[in-house]
């Protein structure tokens, strides 16, 4: 995979209920998160996964289903799930055909298969993926819009992953292979199902780098969203470079305007002390006034992020999940910087690690070392769940 932080940087934006969309519509995060980018000498695109059809109508958001330059160095793509499934179909079809003749179950047709929302979202990240590896753009901003979608659609290539190694885990795949028989004998399950799940882990490993921003509007209901967001994107890995509040009023003549902008910067004030002792920035931006157009939302945000000194591009990558050598044992360490004691949950099955954050799952398949140890004990200290891992002798050859 190419879009690593070496090759391109990945920003991910999801916003909380109010904020509006991020990205090409009014509320223009995203936007303008791209182009600070481009003010700063980088080449930018910007992504959306909203549908037309659940997009507002907007005769000035140019964006299409194939990259167009919105402004020099800035370009603009919507994501097509339909266009890629009829895309990928005839062979990822036939690795699921291969999964469900196992089962004597009829194959789905893909225009069946288009109206499960998780196909939708899983062919919007294979597009995702197939725009990366062009590897033509410095920087890669994709508007994710609605949290709680956001977060469903980035955990669900390891989330149908788990899924297909339940359905047919390592024992069965060995007396299938026996069954087979053979020189050349070519068992269609077999072929089929690990290189389907491969594909999609090497998705979450396609996003791993990448940063993310949390939109939400100054208002204190949204903040406590606006924190289990962060929380949830943690879990997948992933660091929150900023809490961007939107619509910040100014404080001029007026009661309304001066109540208004006190209570504000209020909201702001208590952000900030949530998230203190964490590495995510709070970024307060001020709304232009009026009906404003999408370009110019995108680029007052972008005025705010580099009034503040905030380049996007050098924030640093997440660490994600780690595994070091302590002595004779082992530690798993997966930073949750938003997370208290009470709202994690750990538990081993069989060769994947279960971890609940605040409702928010992940599934995380161990590393083969850690596959022949015991789970010896869990802490969560200064933002980082650790567990210990120590060697099952039964498994382990002096």
């Amino acid at each position: 995979m190419q879009g690593t932080p070496d090759s391109g940087r990945i920003m991910l934006v999801a916003s909380v209920a109010g904020a509006g969309l991020t990205g090409l519509a009014p509320g223009g995060v995203a936007g303008g998160i791209a182009a600070t980018a481009v003010r700063n000498g980088h080449k930018a695109l910007l992504v959306t996964t909203a549908s037309d059809a659940a997009a507002p109508p907007n005769r000035d958001d140019p964006a299409g289903h194939e990259p167009r330059e919105l402004a020099t160095g800035l370009y603009g793509l919507r994501l097509d799930p339909v266009g890629c499934a009829n895309q990928v179909w005839p062979v990822l079809g036939g690795q699921v055909r291969a999964v469900l003749d196992d089962f004597g179950l009829e194959p789905p047709q893909i225009e069946d298969v288009l109206l499960l929302d998780a196909a939708n979202r899983l062919f919007s990240l294979l597009q995702l993926r197939q725009v990366l590896d062009e590897n033509r753009w410095d920087v890669v901003v994709v508007d994710l819009g609605a949290a709680k979608a956001a977060l469903a659609l980035l955990g669900l290539p390891e989330l149908i992953a788990f899924q297909l190694d339940r359905l047919l885990p390592t024992g069965r795949r060995v007396e299938r292979a026996v069954r087979a028989g053979g020189e050349g004998v070519v068992d269609p399950l077999l072929a089929g199902l690990p290189h389907l799940g491969a594909e999609l882990r090497s998705l979450r490993e396609m996003l791993a780098p990448a940063t993310a921003y949390v939109c939400l509007p100054a208002e204190s209901t949204a903040v406590p969203e606006a924190i289990s967001a962060m929380a949830g994107l943690s879990l997948l890995g992933h660091r929150v470079a900023g809490a961007v509040l939107t619509g910040l009023v100014p404080a001029e003549p007026g009661e309304w305007l001066r109540r208004t902008a006190r209570a504000q910067a209020q909201i702001v004030s208590d952000l900030r002390r949530r998230l203190a002792g964490t590495d995510t920035e709070v970024l307060p931006t001020r709304h232009p006034g009026g009906a404003p157009l999408p370009d110019e939302m995108m680029s007052a945000v972008a005025a705010d992020l580099t009034a503040m000194g905030h380049d996007p591009v050098r924030t640093p990558v997440s660490s994600g999940v780690r595994v070091v050598t302590v002595g004779d044992e082992f530690e798993l360490r997966l930073p949750l910087p938003f997370s208290e004691r009470g709202d994690v949950r750990a538990m081993r099955q069989e060769d994947d690690l279960i971890v609940d954050v605040g409702g928010h799952r992940r599934m995380i398949r161990l590393a083969s070392a850690l596959r022949r140890c015991t789970v010896a004990g869990a802490r969560l200290r200064d933002g980082v769940l650790t567990l210990r891992f120590v060697r099952d002798p039964r498994l382990w050859r002096e």
